[in-house]
């Protein structure tokens, strides 16, 4: 299997980067043994990237004033067979630091999470697998202020498509999962009936993934190392309160002011298991799913590295995990019990913080 890698190139406030662009590795998907193929140049901050139908999409997390406005940019290109990107166009997001994209089910849209800005931004993806300038910009507006330092403004740190036509966006500034709906226009508008679930105060939601057969949804949240569980309604929305939330953290760590902050959550394939990632604990808990959608008791195992920002799911079998200032990414396998054990492969990749699989 063909896997994208996403970096920071430059010093950042929160990051030390060190990468070079867009690494293309190839992963043994019995062993997750990784070879590097080629490194792609694609601007500065390539810092997350989505696939599909031969086309990879890559947002430049950055904050470049044009027009008087601070922005960032998303980047369509052509997955060559070695894996290098060959660019089809550049479109400004109209919003600073992006550090999410998403392809729409139908695969005609990229959604974009401005973090900085506040925003979302909706790409009409053209036949020749360019993109159009965004269809909408959505502008978030107030804050949380439960943690001042982080909640001071809305900061939408992902999008998940619910379905084709709904849209979820997690304002970590404003404890919201915001729930916006494509019209008939091509157009994002406010979910008519519910148009965001309110999270706890200071929780912070970051990202969200959907069980793959049931009806569920679970939010990851950065600032209160939580995870919650909630119920997918008939009317293309989530249900106003989670069916339960338990921490991610070790129960020893629970009421420490030991520093932790949740990265990434996944679901995996056969919606057996979910795993969540912990930066500043520096590991990787994993719980079973059960029928009605809860999780059980929590398996830890050690990041192998510092900072976990992100990990896949390569198969129901295989786990990668990108460590980002240790500058590795490390393969486990995923025992039928949902428990993680270290094959013993890694590889070094500068600032490694999204990893983006190539069907």
């Amino acid at each position: 299997m063909q896997l994208l890698v996403g970096s920071y190139t430059r010093k950042e406030d929160h990051v030390d980067g060190k990468g070079s662009g867009v690494y293309a590795l190839q992963v043994d998907e019995s062993t997750g043994k990784m070879e590097l193929q080629t490194v792609t140049d694609v601007g500065v901050n390539p810092s997350f990237v989505c696939a599909g139908n031969g086309l990879a999409f890559v947002v430049n997390e950055c904050a470049d004033e044009v027009d008087g406005s601070r922005t960032g940019f998303v980047r369509a290109y052509l997955i060559k067979e070695d894996g290098s990107l060959e660019l089809k166009n550049t479109q400004l997001t109209h919003g600073s630091y992006p550090c999410h994209c998403c392809i729409d089910p139908e695969g005609e849209f990229v959604a974009v999470a401005n973090y900085g800005g506040g925003s979302v931004a909706l790409f009409p993806i053209q036949q020749d697998g360019s993109i159009q300038p965004a269809s909408t910009v959505v502008q978030f507006e107030g804050a949380s202020l439960a943690v001042p330092s982080r909640q001071e403004a809305p900061h939408c740190h992902s999008t998940t498509w619910l379905d084709k036509k709904t849209l979820l966006a997690l304002d970590l500034g404003n404890d919201k999962v915001m729930q916006l709906t494509l019209n008939a226009s091509g157009e994002l508008v406010e979910h008519p009936e519910v148009p965001f679930i309110l999270q706890p105060p200071g929780a912070g939601p970051r990202h969200l993934s959907l069980h793959p057969t049931l009806p569920f949804a679970y939010v990851i949240h950065e600032l209160s190392n939580t995870l919650s569980v909630y119920e997918r309604e008939s009317n293309g929305s989530l249900a106003a309160t989670p069916i339960q939330t338990v921490s991610t953290r070790k129960p020893e760590l629970v009421k420490t002011d030991s520093f932790s902050l949740n990265a990434e959550v996944q679901v995996s394939p056969s919606g057996q298991t979910l795993t969540c990632s912990n930066r500043g604990d520096d590991t990787l808990v994993t719980f079973a799913i059960g029928q009605d959608g809860r999780v059980g008791e929590p398996s830890f195992v050690s990041s192998g590295g510092t900072f976990p920002r992100h990990f896949v799911h390569i198969s129901d079998k295989l786990l990668l995990s990108a460590n980002q200032n240790s500058d590795t990414i490390v393969a486990y396998y995923v025992h039928e019990n949902g428990t993680l054990e270290p094959t013993g492969e890694s590889i070094e990749i500068p600032t490694p913080v999204c990893l983006c699989p190539v069907a």
